[in-house]
């Protein structure tokens, strides 16, 4: 058995999937059906997707969330938030070093009960809906110029740190965003079948080696 944990922001919550909760709840659903079918191990997976949160925010909490589950392969799927501005392009939420910097310490604090660990990219946003985005209470933006700079360090980090990288940028079009922002159903299951080929291959390392913590 692999206890997994998914940390992210409202995408990876579902925010706005009406019908499958969102990629992570999906890959879920997918794995304990597959456990039943093949009367094989199950596989505990845990998504912790909070609406708004930057890497700062997942940085305060990641600690205590991984410590109660212990998990066997961390999945990141931060960032977006981060690339969010208010009036200006150059006024981000997380500018770019210390949004490098807090991924960075994410996975330093993940390789501590794991070397299973998996970064995720950013989808692009319909700018002709996000500028400003209506449903945000403070005014916030979104430019694919800006997110593709923190995918790009997303990336960075993934090289640096040798670990896999699902690159979601040219996945998700503008007909797969339901308000411009989060995906609706056909994005989130666009995300989760490619998600998911990720973690199977993470998976069966696990299911070869062993629990590696």
């Amino acid at each position: 058995m692999a206890i997994i944990g998914i940390w992210g922001d409202s995408i990876v919550y579902g925010e706005v999937d009406a019908s499958g909760s969102g990629w992570a709840t999906r890959l879920r659903g997918y794995l304990s059906e597959q456990a039943e079918k093949n009367n094989s191990e199950w596989h505990h997976t845990y998504a912790r997707g909070v609406c708004g949160d930057t890497s700062r925010n997942l940085l305060e909490r990641f600690a205590v969330e991984a410590k109660s589950i212990q998990p066997d392969i961390v999945v990141l799927a931060v960032g977006i938030n981060d690339a969010a501005y208010m009036g200006s392009e150059a006024d981000v939420l997380v500018p770019t070093g210390e949004f490098e910097n807090n991924l960075r310490k994410l996975v330093i604090q993940a390789k501590s009960y794991t070397k299973k660990v998996i970064l995720v990219g950013l989808t692009r946003v319909n700018e002709k809906l996000v500028q400003p985005y209506p449903y945000s209470s403070k005014g916030k933006s979104y430019a694919n110029r800006t997110i593709e700079q923190y995918d790009k360090i997303i990336q960075k980090v993934a090289l640096l740190e040798n670990l896999p990288f699902a690159s979601v940028s040219n996945l998700i079009l503008e007909g797969d965003l339901e308000e411009g922002l989060h995906p609706n159903s056909v994005g989130h299951q666009k995300l989760f079948q490619h998600i998911l080929s990720l973690v199977e291959k993470v998976l069966a390392q696990v299911e070869r080696q062993g629990l590696d913590h």
